[in-house]
């Protein structure tokens, strides 16, 4: 590649070293940690010629010497040691011009295409290929949409992108053709925050490779590529989604943790972790080979466990941290300049006394530091800088500290509470990779808005959108770009958030992130708008190879995309305008008209035209064709479903997980039930609860809720009313009481019946044989052989949770009731390595229901509760049963209401009928998908019109 083509980002570089860019300049001053002065640069040299004349003058004879003996120097260096410090000198100078921006650097769309791929022969004799995809609808990089799109791959680049039948292929054999009959096709996802072959799946001890444990929170020297995992099962998963290009970074334990590397998620021929670096392959001509670095603020790397045997680890303040982030900072700047010294002064000697007595008036080899060389190269603007840092006084410090060192933040990551300094990230030209919707979970997530994305891209901030896997599985990155679209970022950026602004990002805005000639040949075919509910690529390219099909794949191209318009880009949509005119209060009475279906049970026909809904002092008086009774509420075609249920989580016991003040408290390790009832510990009111606001707000009116516990058995649950403010009134009846027990590796400990999964069943048959055996247990358990064992224990009031892995015995669960969650599981353990992750087809939801199983589902997280319906939508849609909208909206809603609501006992809440209670949510578009928003959440007095997630 032309040095034209380079990629140079001048926002990734110094100020400094821009602005002092010089041919004629020797050697560059470290302008990074200090202004330049020429003046002081003059004088700086003159004292090195000083100096050698000094040379001269006290040591004649060893400098007239015309050949000197270079291995045996009586004064200075050797030769040997000189020649490798000024080689040292050339390439600090050329990465510094290599990162400066050129009167040639390309605009972009670039108009020299690169004709080489450095990757291209890592594969071996392997090579890929050519792919003709065929009449495409191309959604890029830059936001463009381009339908009946010809789009050719070729030696692990796209080669030409034209109009239908427009492409040159005449003379290229092997051509393998896809006809896309319209479908979607996007570049690869590129995820810049990830612990993939770091944290393996499945997760064992001996893989846990994230986060050294050290006690000096400085590790700028470590390498992620060192404990990179090429076998880990999730690079594939991973990659089954779309993603192909991952930053995978060192944890977030230290201050500074580590260097950080980008990964292709294809496995070479050497199956090498290295020849799966993005920069592997590459020469000069390639362009800059950019170096990533993790650093990490607030929380974290803070020491909170003040009562360890030997007194806590500094830093265990905030104050502690910037302390030693100054201290770094201070020796890498030391480091620099004296490694910028040094080259002056070889630099003058070599002027003065030639290339073979020079280093003789040198008395020290070239400095370095195998702890700083990193952070050195941060200094002199060749590593792009990401920073794990939440809220606001965190992410000013770590500015302040940049300004004081005088080095770039490329990116602040997690960074939940950036949209509130929004101003501050534009001034700097920060960027924030976050996350959509995932909050809650310690303090510093806590303070963060489902607008994030939207209010700092309008601030001029770029924003993309990251994984942190394994935290979250990074299969589903394209579901982080889908729920901020649904909250109304547009589908451009949404889309660019997970394509070319990581890819600018990490400095690769030349190779990847769009699909034009030139680019590495990274490209996803989906089934669908890839910001629809449940899209799945059916093909997945990596530079050229094919890298993933789905098992769907012959069968869904088979037919074309149906099209409403020329070009449906919409995943999700803005609300429509509607005024919400139910009555505040029990003493009313108002009918519901004009709505396109009601769901009112698992069996319920679609409703009919002209059908409403009648309901006085707070119950349902008539469903159908009713006489319209006191206020009428025209629902615009909206339509109407039962209030949602969360169940087996810990809402209104529990705000923040990770800080016990926030808790009603947890059950100590027991293998018997508890008799301490969260019944008598829930702190409940939306006005003191974000999450229990978030979830009344989504929909979800019911929780069932339970103590954490560590041990085989726990207590009862509390069912209550999400919406409510009285922690005994509020509080649900239910048919019986459920008991909860978790079983299988997991919560193997050393004591009593806990010590094996034979005591945890032993337990459970205890329990079940007692004169408790009237009551029903809901069992928390996930691998196939453990399910097996319990299906003789279980009668059909009973249910298993978590149950990843209940799909291989489907046949013996007939008329049991199993809840899934999380809803889209992962083999990410040893016990649920069976599970059917959901680029499987037929999926578990599938052949649960085909064996008349009853299926709920629910969340991992707390913090997940507001998007349950999309779980229930997604699980649906993987059915693939060509449903109509009534049918795949009555099963959605299904799966988090009526399902669960028999489950635990109280069927009568949920299911809308004539007697009943007015407790239902109204939705704008079809329960399950993107398309629809919460309208009005009402659950007797409790009323909420035009909720706004916050």
């Amino acid at each position: 590649m032309s040095s034209s083509a380079n990629s140079k980002n001048p926002s990734l570089i110094p100020a400094h070293y821009r602005a002092v860019h010089s041919n004629e300049t020797p050697y560059f001053k470290n302008t990074a940690v200090q202004t330049n002065r020429i003046v002081g640069g003059l004088l700086l040299a003159g004292a090195a010629i000083v100096c050698a004349w000094s040379v001269l003058f006290l040591f004649p004879a060893s400098i007239s010497n015309d050949s000197p003996n270079a291995d045996s120097p009586i004064y200075g260096i050797t030769l040997d040691a000189f020649n490798q410090g000024i080689q040292k000198c050339n390439d600090i100078r050329s990465d510094i011009l290599a990162s400066l921006p050129t009167s040639s650097a390309r605009p972009h769309p670039h108009p020299h295409p690169r004709s080489r791929n450095p990757r291209i022969d890592l594969a071996g004799k392997d090579a890929p290929v050519h792919v003709l995809i065929s009449n495409a609808t191309l959604w890029n990089g830059d936001g463009s949409v381009q339908a009946n799109t010809d789009i050719l791959l070729k030696d692990g680049l796209v080669a030409q992108v034209g109009t239908v039948g427009s492409l040159s292929i005449l003379n290229l054999n092997n051509v393998n053709t896809i006809h896309a009959n319209g479908r979607f096709v996007t570049p690869g996802l590129v995820d810049m925050h990830s612990h993939m072959g770091l944290d393996s799946w499945p997760e064992l001890k001996a893989h846990s490779d994230t986060n050294e444990d050290s006690t000096t929170r400085i590790t700028p020297q470590l390498r992620s590529l060192d404990g990179f995992n090429p076998w880990d099962t999730a690079i594939k998963i991973i990659n089954s989604g779309g993603v192909t290009t991952s930053l995978v970074l060192p944890g977030s334990r230290n201050l500074m943790g580590g260097e950080a590397f980008a990964f292709k998620h294809h496995m070479s021929a050497k199956n090498s972790s290295a020849d799966m670096l993005l920069n592997a392959g590459m020469s000069k001509a390639d362009g800059k080979k950019w170096r990533w670095m993790k650093m990490a603020c607030g929380e974290n790397p803070k020491n909170l466990d003040s009562s360890a045997a030997d007194g806590p680890i500094y830093p265990t303040t905030r104050m502690g941290s910037a302390y030693l982030f100054r201290q770094a900072f201070a020796d890498a700047t030391q480091l620099v300049h004296d490694q910028d010294d040094w080259c002056s002064r070889a630099q003058v000697a070599q002027d003065q006394l030639g290339p073979f007595k020079a280093h003789r008036s040198i008395n020290s080899r070239f400095p370095s530091s195998l702890h700083l060389e990193s952070l050195s190269a941060l200094l002199r603007g060749n590593v792009i800088l990401n920073v794990h840092c939440y809220e606001t006084y965190d992410l000013e410090m770590m500015v302040r500290l940049s300004h004081e060192f005088n080095f770039k933040i490329s990116a602040f990551h997690h960074a939940l509470e950036a949209w509130q300094v929004a101003d501050l990230l534009a001034k700097e030209n920060i960027a924030a990779a976050i996350f959509a919707d995932h909050w809650g979970y310690k303090q510093e997530a806590y303070s963060t808005s489902v607008h994030a994305a939207q209010i700092l891209s309008k601030k001029g901030v770029k924003v993309a959108f990251k994984s942190d896997h394994p935290v979250l599985n990074a299969q589903h990155l394209i579901f982080e770009a889908a729920k901020a679209h649904h909250y109304g970022l547009s589908d451009t950026l949404a889309l660019q958030a997970v394509t070319s602004i990581p890819a600018k990002l990490i400095g690769q805005e030349h190779r990847i992130g769009h699909i034009y000639p030139g680019y590495d040949a990274d490209v996803v075919l989906w089934d669908r708008n890839p910001l629809d509910i449940g899209a799945h690529p059916l093909k997945v390219f990596v530079d050229g190879y094919e890298t993933f099909k789905h098992a769907n794949y012959i069968e869904t191209m088979d037919t074309p995309v149906e099209r409403t318009d020329a070009l449906p880009i919409q995943g999700s949509k803005s609300p429509k305008p509607w005024t919400c005119n139910v009555p505040i209060g029990v003493n009313t009475t108002y009918t519901l008209q004009n709505y396109s279906h009601a769901l009112l049970s698992p069996s319920s026909p679609p409703s009919q035209e002209n059908d409403s809904i009648v309901i006085e002092n707070g119950s349902i008086t008539c469903i159908g064709h009713c006489v319209a009774k006191g206020s009428l509420v025209n629902l615009n075609k909206f339509w109407i479903s039962p209030g949602l249920i969360a169940a087996g989580v810990h809402l209104g016991l529990e705000e923040i997980s990770a800080e016990p003040l926030t808790s009603s408290g947890s059950l100590e390790k027991s293998d018997t039930i508890s008799i301490q009832s969260p019944k008598r510990a829930l702190q409940i009111g939306r006005k003191w609860s974000k999450e229990l606001d978030a979830a009344f707000m989504a929909g979800v009116t019911t929780s069932i809720s339970e103590f954490r516990y560590d041990g085989i058995a726990g207590s009862d649950s509390v069912v209550f009313r999400t919406g409510g403010t009285d922690p005994v009134d509020d509080i649900l009846k239910t048919d019986y009481d459920v008991y909860n027990f978790a079983i299988g590796r997991q919560t193997i400990s050393s004591k009593g019946l806990q010590s094996s999964i034979a005591g945890h069943l032993l337990a459970v048959e205890n329990f079940k044989h007692s004169n408790h055996s009237s009551k029903s247990v809901a069992i928390k358990v996930r691998d196939a052989h453990t399910i097996r064992r319990l299906v003789s224990m279980i009668d059909d009031k009973d249910i298993l949770v978590g149950a990843v892995e209940a799909w291989v015995h489907a046949d013996k669960l007939s008329g049991k009731n199993v809840i899934f969650a999380p809803a889209r599981c992962t083999p990410s353990s040893w016990f649920t390595r069976q599970c059917l992750e959901p680029s499987r087809t037929p999926s578990a939801y599938s052949i649960l229901k085909a064996n008349n199983v009853n299926v709920g589902l629910s969340v991992s997280e707390d913090n997940f509760v507001r998007g349950l319906i999309w779980e229930a939508g997604w699980a649906v849609s993987d059915r693939n049963a060509n449903l109509t909208d009534f049918e795949f909206a009555q099963e959605s809603v299904g799966l988090v209401s009526w399902n669960i609501a028999r489950m635990y006992g109280f069927l009568d809440r949920v299911v809308l009928r004539v007697g009943g209670k007015a407790h239902f949510v109204i939705f704008d578009d079809v329960p399950g998908t993107f398309k629809a928003h919460v309208r009005a959440v009402v659950d007797q007095e409790l009323i909420e019109c035009n909720p706004n997630q916050t």
